[in-house]
């Protein structure tokens, strides 16, 4: 995939990681209220299936662009 400059870069990353925060919240809100017998007060359950789905799509990403030679134009200087 071919950088379309540090701006249109900036967009897409900004965009993936709305996508796979609402994404994993619309999930969570489905799967949460099956564990009502473990944690009554819907808090922990919710926040556990909405972290573990975030982490399964980031790392899906990452291996479907693992493949695919692509660079952010993004130069961070240490």
């Amino acid at each position: 995939m071919k950088s379309v400059g540090k701006i249109g870069d900036l967009m897409i990353v900004l965009a993936v990681v709305c996508i796979i925060t609402r994404t994993s919240s619309y999930f969570a809100d489905i799967f949460a209220p099956h564990f009502l017998s473990i944690d009554p007060d819907k808090v922990f359950a919710w926040s556990w299936i909405h972290h573990l789905i975030q982490l399964s799509l980031a790392i899906s990403v990452m291996m479907l662009y693992r493949g695919v030679s692509f660079t952010l134009s993004f130069k961070i200087l240490l």
